[in-house]
């Protein structure tokens, strides 16, 4: 009947799952970034999350190393990496490429992070 349909197979109410907002903008990354990494705080911490997606070594995170490391922060969230559109990856990997210089270095993501962990 109706009323069992709308309720489910146990006839009592389901509750509707909501779902995480399929529009996340630089400021709302740089808020979850900052919220899954709040524990985070020590410079060795940092370092091993940074050396983790250093794929080849350089010490320095390219634009895809950067995108792998969000996705990961991402999940870890609970949230789907593909819910961010790459312009908004862009966006952020130009705002924390301080020195222009294509990658993200150490120093870097150390202060990006500092920064965020202590507002």
């Amino acid at each position: 009947d109706k009323e069992r349909s709308r309720n489910g197979a146990s006839g009592k109410p389901e509750k509707a799952k909501k779902k995480k907002s399929a529009a996340v903008k630089v400021h709302n990354l740089d808020q979850i970034m900052s919220s899954h990494l709040a524990d985070r705080r020590t410079a060795e911490k940092i370092d091993q999350m940074f050396r983790k997606f250093d794929d080849d070594g350089s010490n320095e995170l390219d634009r895809e190393e950067c995108t792998k490391l969000t996705g990961f922060i991402l999940q870890q969230c609970g949230l789907q990496p593909d819910i961010i559109p790459d312009f908004v990856y862009d966006e952020a990997f130009a705002k924390y490429d301080e020195d222009g210089g294509g990658t993200i270095t150490l120093d870097e993501f150390r202060e990006f992070l500092m920064s965020h962990l202590q507002k």
